[in-house]
């Protein structure tokens, strides 16, 4: 539970996209990410996988047991910063250019990780 000030998310995603488009980014990363959300403390990174194994701990199980690490790569909640402008421009190309959409998401996924 964030304890912390919560962000103003009022100049990010537009509020009447972001339940279609939390739906969207969760479709595009299943099974990997099981939960979307649109974080109230993130404010500089666009956003954050939150789990119940660290990061750390996710990549020493990769490189002692492949087997371990798709087990404690389920359940991913993945939080994004809709103030921020790759977040807001991915909401946009979704709309525009899908393929290049995924992509991007992909990445965004990656880099978080």
């Amino acid at each position: 539970e964030f304890q912390g000030k919560e962000v103003d998310t009022s100049l990010g995603v537009p509020k009447e996209d972001v339940t279609g488009f939390c739906l969207w980014v969760k479709n595009e990363l299943q099974p990997v990410v099981s939960n979307v959300t649109i974080s109230k403390r993130l404010k500089d990174s666009p956003a954050i996988v939150i789990s119940q194994a660290s990061t750390g701990m996710r990549q020493y199980l990769s490189m002692i047991d492949k087997s371990q690490v798709a087990e404690f790569n389920k359940n991913l909640t993945f939080e994004l910063n809709s103030n921020h402008n790759l977040v807001k421009g991915l909401n946009l190309l979704r709309k525009k250019d899908l393929k290049n959409a995924n992509i991007m998401l992909r990445q965004l996924l990656d880099n978080s990780l």
